[in-house]
């Protein structure tokens, strides 16, 4: 237990609370004292956690069964804070868990040293590790992949464990252990599990525990499909996969392997993907040069899993998707060479060589996660308080569905599919129409309509009409600028009078507007 009293820890730590609170004050000044996460992802946890405690029903607005998580361990463990703590103070919690995750992250980066190497990381490289993963953009986006990090690192403890003896029982059993939860954070670690059994299996021929470590990876998410599909209602793989994701859409074969090689190409020439994926291949021909086994399947896995990761998954959104990888990546990379060169003594050319590749991740993620917390409360937050104020039980069709159903009780169309199943059916089967829209607002007595326009190119809203839009300024992290919103024609002239005067009085004077009505604009 050194390590926990290690110096270069505590000084890792310090500097990743600094820097947070040094982010938080800057976030309070943007969204004028309101706390906000940068993401609206963030608040549809929140939601179903809210409504799993206060209905016992895992939804989003409480009305519509459906599975709009993709990371259902991250939604128990915000409903079990939102019971013990309370609507008031549970905004904060998941602020605060990606906090303590990210600090346990990086005492298990320090353990892991500590154990395969017997050496302590210098402080310095522990805030580059902390600038890489990055600690910042995953604090203030407040969702699960800070807790994924922290279980990634645990199981690759044991992983290299293994790889070193395999006659290694109690880190066989640990690894069979975390196998579940992990997948259960993140759905996409099946593709790490998938490759560490088929390294097992090739190159250490554990058959019998390759099988067994990946039935139990899957145990838990099978549940959880078993009762999404038949309690509600919903797909067997959570709705936000399908949607994001090629699973479930009617195409072809060969449709569906173009459009796999497009998403391999397209997310592997971003800087820090590449440099990070080749940084690891040049470790792995070193290993194979050198002759060490231990090294070469280690690496060999982040290559596999990194790959099948970029082909079937996404990257982006603040880098979250892709920081449990190089998270793995940049530590296998610390752990090659602080056994093989001496660091220490050599740390500026190891920042000089890393920040080309990295900066994105270690200088500009801070300010795309702060100026991404002003986003989301000039636009997320401000519909929400719209609503709230206005129309806090309506039924109302968007798609971006997150801090409106949190702070309000509206009865929700989310337009997307992440929140209402026959959306996210009709878009699988591409019978997403014009007239099926039509059919849906009816169906749900839709009376306002909020959303991305350019998101719904040549739909025709029959029986509703755009009363205005709000605008923002250096968007970073919303899926649009401008968000425009449409009223039933028989409440328009009610609707369009909230509308004025919620953006006339209390919309922030940074947010540029337009009134459909009169055709003013203010800037």
């Amino acid at each position: 237990m050194k390590v926990l009293f290690s110096k270069n820890l505590i000084f890792t730590f310090l500097f990743v609370l600094a820097i947070t609170f040094v982010g938080m004050y800057f976030s309070l000044r943007l969204t004028q004292g309101n706390f906000t996460y940068a993401l609206d992802d963030t608040y549809i946890h929140m939601s179903v956690a809210k409504n799993l405690v206060e209905r016992g029903l895992w939804s989003v607005d409480g009305n519509s069964k459906s599975s709009p998580s993709s990371s259902p361990l991250w939604v128990l463990i915000l409903a079990f804070f939102y019971k013990v703590l309370g609507k008031d103070i549970f905004l904060f919690v998941p602020f605060a868990l990606n906090i303590i995750f990210i600090l346990l992250s990086l005492f298990q980066i320090f353990k892991f040293l500590k154990k395969h190497l017997e050496k302590d990381l210098n402080f310095i490289f522990g805030i580059l590790i902390s600038l890489i993963i990055p600690s910042v953009a995953l604090i203030f986006g407040g969702m699960e992949h800070s807790f994924h990090i922290f279980l990634l690192i645990m199981f690759l403890n044991n992983v290299l464990s293994y790889f070193k003896n395999p006659t290694n029982n109690n880190a066989k059993k640990k690894i069979v252990y975390l196998a579940p939860f992990l997948v259960l954070v993140r759905y996409e670690s099946i593709a790490l599990i998938f490759a560490f059994c088929l390294l097992s299996i090739i190159y250490l021929k554990d058959w019998k525990f390759s099988l067994k470590t990946f039935i139990s990876s899957l145990v838990l998410v099978v549940c959880f499909g078993l009762i999404s599909k038949f309690f509600l209602d919903s797909g067997f793989i959570p709705n936000p996969i399908q949607a994001k994701s090629f699973l479930g859409k009617s195409q072809g074969i060969l449709s569906t392997l173009v459009n796999l090689t497009r998403n391999l190409y397209r997310n592997f020439f971003e800087l820090h993907i590449a440099g990070i994926y080749i940084l690891n291949v040049a470790i792995l021909v070193k290993s194979v040069w050198n002759k060490d086994k231990t090294y070469f399947l280690f690496t060999l896995l982040f290559i596999l899993s990194f790959f099948l990761h970029l082909t079937f998954g996404m990257i982006g959104w603040l880098f979250r998707y892709e920081a449990y990888m190089v998270a793995f990546g940049i530590l296998n990379a610390m752990v090659y060479f602080t056994q093989y060169f001496k660091l220490s003594k050599h740390w500026y050319l190891v920042v000089f060589i890393i920040l080309p590749f990295f900066s994105k991740l270690m200088l500009y993620s801070p300010y795309m996660a702060i100026i991404g917390t002003k986003n989301i409360y000039e636009q997320q937050r401000q519909m929400a308080k719209f609503l709230q104020e206005n129309c806090n039980t309506c039924s109302v069709a968007a798609n971006d569905i997150g801090a409106i159903t949190y702070y309000t009780n509206i009865k929700l169309l989310d337009l997307i599919g992440l929140g209402n199943n026959d959306v996210l059916e009709l878009r699988n089967k591409r019978q997403f129409t014009n007239d099926k829209i039509n059919k849906l607002l009816a169906k749900y007595n839709t009376e306002l309509i909020i959303i991305y326009e350019h998101w719904f190119e040549g739909v025709q809203f029959e029986n509703f009409t755009k009363i205005g839009e709000w605008r923002i300024r250096k968007n970073y992290v919303c899926g649009g600028e401008t968000v425009s919103f449409f009223s039933r024609n028989d409440v328009i002239e009610k609707n369009i009078t909230k509308f004025k005067n919620f953006t006339n009085s209390k919309l922030p004077k940074t947010v540029i507007y337009r009134i459909c009505e009169t055709n003013s604009q203010s800037e």
